[in-house]
């Protein structure tokens, strides 16, 4: 179903609409028989797990979860952390800089590099296009903002992702990257306010609704700059539309 209700969903090919074709699920990606494929992966990465090291003013140093005197927990420093390849040498480095770690794209990109037949991969998800140091860790709970380590287990926990560090290891992988772009542009570029004209069009009494979930995902103040588009893909293929 689409925003354009009943007047847009009249103009779907019933073939496209997937009412009769198979829906298969897979565990993993790995599962997933081979054959040419389109991935798109929407607030995927961001929800994979995180590694945070600090630089404490000499190394750099495992950021844990431990008990506080009161059985709480706090965030504390480990054991000193060998990150050397990840941070490119820079220096100088403030201290207590973190850095965030997702080992989970490393494996997604392998697995994406391993495939014998070619594939497009688009993912779309929210943080910095240049490289960015910071704690992003975050957890809502409720449909609110709350501390990551009050309840553990109850809250959707979540880090921004890190655009060009993604690209360069999607290119170590072997694969070919596109962008990353923002939100706003990659849907501009594909056509939003041509669409989003028809839609209001055709639903006179959504039209307002329309308007303002389309500037919800455009909006330089929000979305539309937050979220950023990236693409990658068999060297073979064609780079991706837009």
């Amino acid at each position: 179903m689409t925003p354009g209700g009943e007047a847009e969903e009249s103009c779907v090919d019933p073939r496209l609409r997937g009412d009769d074709a198979p829906i298969e699920w897979h565990g993993a990606l790995e599962e997933v028989p081979e054959g040419a494929a389109i991935v798109v992966a929407n607030e995927f990465l961001d929800a994979l797990p995180i590694r945070q090291v600090v630089f404490d003013g000499e190394v750099w140093r495992e950021r844990v979860v431990e008990a506080d005197d009161t059985g709480g927990l706090r965030f504390g420093l480990g054991a000193e952390a060998d990150v050397v390849s990840e941070t490119n040498g820079t220096s100088p480095t403030p201290t207590g800089a973190i850095l965030e770690l997702r080992a989970g794209e490393d494996e997604l990109l392998a697995s994406l590099a391993s495939r014998k037949q070619p594939l497009v991969a688009l993912f779309i998800d929210y943080g910095p296009a240049e490289h960015a140091m910071g704690d992003t860790l975050q957890a809502v709970r409720r449909h609110a903002w709350a501390d990551p380590l009050a309840n553990p287990g109850l809250a959707d926990l979540t880090a921004h992702v890190q655009f060009a560090r993604l690209a360069q290891k999607a290119r170590a992988a072997g694969l070919a990257v596109d962008g990353p772009m923002t939100q706003a542009e990659f849907l501009g570029r594909m056509g939003v306010a041509e669409r989003t004209a028809r839609l209001m069009a055709a639903n006179a009494q959504e039209a307002a609704n329309i308007e303002a979930g389309v500037q919800r995902l455009i909006s330089p103040t929000g979305m539309g700059a937050l979220f950023k588009v990236l693409a990658v893909r068999t060297p073979s293929v064609p780079p991706a539309v837009p």
